[in-house]
């Protein structure tokens, strides 16, 4: 008995668009606090190039990344908090670090953002808390996949 694979390939590329979709953008506060309480996995883009610092409103940062939301806070004024932290290892010394990363999203869609490294194995905090200023949009933007 001979069988083709040609339908089973054609089914495949009819289904491939489908698996491939564009994450939505979250335009506003209200849309991102509806869709992480409604149980939505929220992805988090930040382009620091694009925020101020808090320290120096003309110097913008140099770093860009991301995260997904696991875990939050809705405060009773609205802001949503949430945290990111890792070990790394710094690019000039290669020491061990620990950083915790903090971002609140406002109800006027701005975002702060703050970066605490601390040493290793001290846990003692290295250098000055960085901050950063930005818009939702512009600076940092939130997708639902």
């Amino acid at each position: 008995m001979h069988y083709s694979i040609a339908p089973a390939i054609g089914l495949g590329l009819f289904l491939m668009p489908l698996a491939s979709h564009a994450a939505t953008a979250l335009p506003n506060a209200g849309a991102v606090q509806t869709a992480l309480t409604s149980g939505e996995t929220v992805n988090v883009v930040l382009d620091l190039t694009k925020c101020t610092s808090a320290d120096d409103q003309k110097k913008p940062g140099t770093m860009k990344g991301g995260l997904r939301i696991s875990a939050f806070l809705i405060r009773p004024d609205n802001s949503i908090s949430f945290s990111d932290e890792h070990f790394t290892i710094t690019t000039m010394d290669k020491k061990p670090i620990y950083q915790f990363l903090r971002y609140s999203l406002k109800p006027d869609d701005t975002v702060s953002f703050t970066m605490t490294t601390l040493s290793m194995p001290e846990m003692t905090q290295k250098g000055e808390v960085i901050a950063y200023n930005c818009k939702l949009g512009d600076g940092m933007s939130f997708f639902k996949p």
